[in-house]
């Protein structure tokens, strides 16, 4: 090949290889060979750090989502604890006084009418006298399952005490609100 004048390589011994690379002047005449030795021992020593270093970072980057993942969903799950009343599924009175201050900022600047309703339940502490906190508990999901099918989807519902409840009916006249 180096009548050829091109680049060739052959192996050496073991693992090391010579390299010859033509020069060429600027008349496209070769005028002389680098010659480069290469130690394989190394190259591949390099390679294998480079792919265990490779498996590392895709490791640390698959438990930084896995990671990322499970906190969003937690967070989700902390924020419905904290808005959401375990007990009858309807919003928690904090979040239920926040819809109400809504509406009342949205009729004050379209003048939206809305409504809202305050239940409270008679006599409650006789059933949890007579049959216990366990049917008490029954009643009020009961009687919850029974507000959320009679009001629409963009209506609210929250508990404001232990058996009253707040139902917020935006764009709802008081003769609406009635019907309901």
């Amino acid at each position: 090949s180096l009548v050829n004048k091109k680049s060739f390589s052959f192996k050496l011994e073991k693992q090391n290889l010579a390299i010859f690379l033509p020069v060429v002047n600027f008349n496209n005449e070769v005028i002389s060979f680098i010659i480069s030795h290469v130690d394989f021992s190394k190259t591949m020593n390099n390679t294998t750090n480079f792919l265990w270093v490779s498996i590392i970072f895709l490791l640390l980057f698959i438990l930084i989502l896995l990671f990322t993942i499970y906190h969003e969903k937690n967070e989700a799950r902390v924020l419905k604890m904290a808005n959401i009343d375990y007990l009858t599924k309807t919003d928690m009175r904090r979040v239920i006084i926040d819809k109400i201050n809504s509406e009342i900022l949205r009729y004050i600047r379209y003048k939206t009418p809305f409504s809202i309703i305050m239940l409270d339940i008679d006599k409650f502490k006789l059933v949890n006298d007579n049959y216990g906190h366990k049917a008490g508990d029954i009643v009020l999901q009961q009687i919850c399952k029974s507000i959320m099918a009679s009001v629409r989807e963009c209506d609210s519902i929250g508990r404001y005490g232990g058996e009253e409840f707040i139902v917020v009916l935006p764009e709802t006249t008081l003769e609406g609100a009635s019907k309901v």
